[in-house]
């Protein structure tokens, strides 16, 4: 698969995907997390990410919890 490397790619592709690993987060709260970067673009990175790593798509994601006050 051809991917065009940009700049935003290269610089938050890698952090939008851990992220997306370790919190299980979708790509509305990453894009908030991260607002550099559109939701659909994030959309766009974690299915060309899932279909390249369909292990990754059946791991469990460990969601964060807030401590309770």
């Amino acid at each position: 698969m051809f991917i065009y490397q940009t700049k935003k790619r290269e610089l938050y592709y890698n952090r939008v995907i851990t992220l997306y690993q370790q919190t299980g987060f979708g790509k509305k709260r990453l894009s908030k997390l991260i607002p550099e970067v559109g939701s659909s673009t994030i959309r766009k990175w974690i299915a060309n990410f899932v279909s390249e790593n369909p292990q990754a798509a059946s791991m469990k994601r460990v969601k964060t919890l807030k401590p309770s006050p």
